[in-house]
């Protein structure tokens, strides 16, 4: 199952692609940038389950990378829970 969203406002841009290797294990990568030059891509592994009226929960947790114009390189590690 391949899901994508994105979105984009004055101030950025973000989207997030996930593709279920299985019936509950999935893989996502994530990234956003604003127009500040701050970035942030995220690659993870989870755990989906979808049920009967099209809804899933999603748990991902994995590593990312901060970037800014004017700063070095961070690196961050986050949950990501969706609904």
């Amino acid at each position: 199952m391949l899901r994508k969203s994105e979105g984009s406002s004055a101030i950025g841009t973000h989207g997030k692609v996930s593709y279920g290797i299985t019936d509950i294990l999935s893989g996502q990568t994530y990234f956003s940038l604003d127009v500040l030059g701050r970035g942030h891509i995220q690659g993870a592994l989870g755990l989906f389950r979808g049920f009967e009226n099209k809804n899933v929960i999603e748990l991902y947790g994995g590593y990312g990378y901060d970037t800014n114009l004017y700063l070095p390189l961070n690196i961050s590690v986050g949950v990501n829970l969706s609904l």
